[in-house]
């Protein structure tokens, strides 16, 4: 049943498909380096709080690109999503994260004679989206951390021949296959 800020079911299911979109896209920007994609989640003067860093959204982009020079492999999952409408242009979302990282050899924290560095976290997101000439975006965000772990990679990572390997930047085959069209 609809909640009492939209005329009918269908506007509010539209208006959380376009909710977890957006999520969706901040994940594949972040996971592919596409930087622009990632920034276009948020609106112009949001604010993001991720515990190393909380201030303009623009300028968290930025940080978290320099962040990923090293990283070779980043992988978000994203599940649990629950979005509460506060008004017709307002609604809060929870989504619950699973975050996978792999960074090269010669990345801060790896040890002398490693290989690279896998981090793990869990953590979720606590955004406040509204809807702002008909785009819902993030307008302040909040993470909050549920636990985190690192491995140092005493061996080289081999993946099986015939595969086709994911990359953590635009050259990644999903670039290739959208342009293909």
């Amino acid at each position: 049943m609809a909640s009492n800020f939209f005329a009918t079911e269908v506007d509010e299911l539209l208006a959380y498909r376009a909710i977890e979109e957006t999520l969706n896209r901040f994940i594949r920007g972040i996971d592919r380096q596409d930087w622009p994609l990632a920034l276009s989640t948020y609106h112009e003067d949001a604010h993001d709080e991720h515990g190393f860093f909380s201030g303009p959204a623009a300028e968290f982009i930025e940080r978290v690109a320099k962040a990923h020079v090293h990283q070779e492999h980043s992988m978000h999952f994203m599940s649990n999503l629950l979005i509460d409408f506060q008004s017709r242009q307002v609604a809060i979302a929870e989504s619950y994260f699973l975050v996978f990282q792999r960074f090269s050899a010669r990345s801060p924290g790896v040890l002398d004679g490693n290989h690279g560095l896998r981090k793990f976290a869990t953590a979720r997101y606590i955004d406040r989206f509204e809807e702002r000439n008909g785009k819902w975006r993030v307008a302040h965000r909040v993470l909050l951390l549920g636990d985190m772990q690192e491995e140092q990679m005493t061996s080289t990572l081999d993946l099986p021949t015939g595969f086709v390997a994911q990359k953590h930047s635009m050259d990644d085959y999903l670039y290739h296959a959208l342009s293909a069209t």
